[in-house]
Parts: C-alpha cells; sequence; structure tokens
C-alpha cells in the first residue's frame, strides 16, 4: 500500500474533491500568496492548483520534496513546465474538466443572440412589450461554422446538430468528409478557412419560420468573415 502524500491546494476545489484526496493523502488547503507560498511549499509532495496560483521556477526549486504539480482544469499557462521538466516533475491538468459546461455556454450565447434574449429582457424591464421587434430567428437550419473541432468543438457540433444546424468546420486534423450535407448526429463536414459561410446582412424583423440558412461556398473575401445571424461563427480552444 502506498504512503499518503501531503499535497498542498492553493486555489480552492470543490468539497467533493477536496474530501476524496483526504480520504488516502494528507491535504491542506491553503490559498497562499507568492510570498506565503515560497515558505511552505517545502513541505508538500504534490500541488494542485487553478489559474490564479502562479508556479514559477523559483517555487519549484524551493519545493524539494515535489512530486507532481496537479492542473485542476485545462491550460498551464501558469506553471512553468520547463523548469519543472528539467525537475523531473510531472505536470497534470484535466482537459475535459470544462469541456460541457463550455459548449452548453457557447450554445446558449448562440441562442441568446438569435432571439434578442438580453434586448428583449431590458425592454421587458423597462415596461415595454415589442412583441414584433423580438421575433428572433430559429438556429433550425443554420450553418454553424467552428474554426477548431478538438473537444469542445466536437461537444459545439453534436449540440448543433441536435438543433438540426449544419456544422461546417476548420481543423487540421479533422479527417474529410463528403461534401454532400450530414445528417444530425455525424462529424461536421471539414471546410477550409476560407469557405465557411459568408455573412448576410442581418434582417432587423424577419419572422423565425422564413429564416433561411446560408451554404458553405468559397469566397475570396478574408478567411474569417463577420458573423451575423444567419451564418454563426465559433472559435473554441479545442482542448
Amino acid at each position: 500500500m502506498r504512503r499518503p502524500m501531503r499535497i498542498l491546494v492553493t486555489d480552492g476545489l470543490e468539497a467533493d474533491a477536496l474530501e476524496k484526496l483526504k480520504t488516502a493523502h494528507e491535504v491542506d488547503a491553503i490559498e497562499a500568496d507568492p510570498k506565503a507560498l515560497l515558505e511552505i511549499i517545502p513541505r508538500y509532495e504534490a500541488l494542485v492548483v487553478r489559474s490564479r496560483t502562479k508556479v514559477t521556477a523559483e517555487v519549484l526549486g524551493r519545493a524539494a520534496k515535489l512530486r507532481v504539480v496537479g492542473r485542476a482544469g485545462i491550460g498551464v499557462d501558469n506553471i512553468d513546465v520547463r523548469a519543472a521538466t528539467a525537475r523531473r516533475i510531472p505536470v497534470v491538468n484535466a482537459p475535459t474538466g470544462s469541456t460541457i459546461s463550455v459548449a452548453e455556454l457557447a450554445i446558449g450565447h448562440m441562442l441568446s443572440l438569435a432571439r434578442q434574449l438580453p434586448e428583449a429582457d431590458r425592454s421587458m424591464k423597462e415596461g415595454k412589450w415589442e412583441k414584433k421587434r423580438f421575433e428572433g430567428r430559429e438556429l433550425h437550419g443554420k450553418v454553424l461554422g467552428l474554426v477548431g473541432s478538438g473537444r469542445i468543438g466536437a461537444e459545439v457540433a453534436r449540440r448543433a446538430q441536435a438543433f438540426g444546424m449544419d456544422v461546417v468546420a476548420f481543423d487540421p486534423y479533422l479527417p474529410s468528409a463528403a461534401p454532400s450535407r450530414r445528417r444530425r448526429g455525424r462529424r461536421p463536414r471539414s471546410c477550409p478557412p476560407g469557405a465557411l459561410p459568408r455573412a448576410r446582412p442581418p434582417a432587423r424583423s424577419r419572422p423565425a419560420h422564413s429564416s433561411r440558412g446560408t451554404r458553405c461556398a468559397s469566397s475570396g473575401r478574408a478567411p474569417f468573415p463577420r458573423s451575423s445571424p444567419s451564418s454563426p461563427a465559433s472559435a473554441p480552444r479545442g482542448c
């Protein structure tokens, strides 16, 4: 049986996560500032951070017992990975930790834009009832262009397809697909950036049921056209 490790958690974790760690290890949750971190890090064998704590070369140099650095999230830009590698300290992250949350947020923003929810909310709070102004548009039948189709992009695509959207994506790692329209639930069509859907001038009061989507078409214009309600575009980090 492995000896329990002494773990320092500096940016706070969910109570359930802390309890799981505590069942097998000695865990201290301390939101230490940079100076305090330098003073206490020599006592610990593992360090768990989020985005606030900066794990610098100086911190790693003081961490004589440190065996691993864990990032409770995706990015590791707040950790000096090169310095950690030089000291043979592995840096691990949670690349899928927020994938679903970010994908759902992207879809939420698309719905909000298509239905003009912020404007309608403000109008209602001002005592107005502008029904004709906020008829909105459907996502169904629209083309969604994804610039990057990694973990997050793929989850956005699945949800968009459930809304009946035609999803095209530019990603160097996405296999080429037939040029025909993809059925719901399939992977998005591969598309070069210059061929992403071209934006059309927005129509202020077109009813939702009369909205029609654009098609994927090559264009000599800039590879990242401005989006409009008829051709929403998403650029997730893809990790």
